[in-house]
């Protein structure tokens, strides 16, 4: 079954800012969903991003440490392309503990609850994290496009490559951030907002195609 709770002052127990007129009603629903499920999907989603900084760790590090190789131009842009498979592995990683868990196993006095500016911080950086991945991937192969359609004239700067795998997510992210403050500013941002995420999805699935 489903459980509110009820305020001091006779009214439920609200999710959002205390400073908007209409805010929405908590409800706890972790009772009617199966939680073993659902722990045993944080927990190989949890192991799956630890292998994961595991084994771009080193792999970033061999690449750095050789003058050789990350003095080329690809090697610098899958070094790019690592640190952004890492920085989003991390951040998710801290999602899934901070929030995802805690949601399940907590109430009213989870993080999700407590800290709610920081918890959209993270919601944000989580985001703006796995859209880099896809930019990411779209310069790599924008490169790879360059290198044989112009064998013999290859970019000599990745500064506009550096440009676009960093800068652009960021725009995108920081336009749905602004639109998700003002419009739905509400449960650290994992419901869904319907449209606005098509902010997110239009640019990384160009990325992909």
């Amino acid at each position: 079954y489903a459980e509110k709770r009820c305020t001091e002052e006779g009214i439920w127990f609200a999710m959002g800012n205390s400073s908007k007129p209409q805010r929405s009603e908590w409800t706890d629903y972790t009772r009617c969903l199966d939680k073993n499920s659902l722990f045993v999907s944080i927990y190989l989603g949890l192991a799956c991003n630890i292998a994961s900084i595991a084994l771009l760790l080193p792999a970033t590090g061999i690449f750095i440490t050789y003058r050789s190789l990350r003095k080329q131009h690809r090697i610098r842009l899958h070094i790019n392309l690592f640190v952004a498979l890492m920085f989003s592995n991390i951040l998710t990683v801290m999602w899934e503990m901070l929030v995802a868990h805690e949601k399940l196993t907590g109430s009213s006095t989870s993080f999700i609850f407590q800290n709610a500016n920081a918890c959209n911080l993270l919601a944000f950086l989580r985001l703006y994290s796995r859209s880099t991945t896809y930019v990411w991937m779209f310069c790599e192969g924008f490169y790879l496009h360059r290198l044989i359609s112009n064998a013999f004239k290859p970019p000599k700067s990745l500064l506009f490559l550096y440009l676009i795998g960093w800068g652009f997510p960021l725009a995108y992210t920081t336009v749905y951030g602004i639109l998700r403050l003002v419009y739905a500013n509400e449960a650290c941002w994992i419901k869904s907002t319907g449209h606005l995420q098509w902010i997110l999805y239009a640019p990384n699935l160009f990325c992909l195609k």
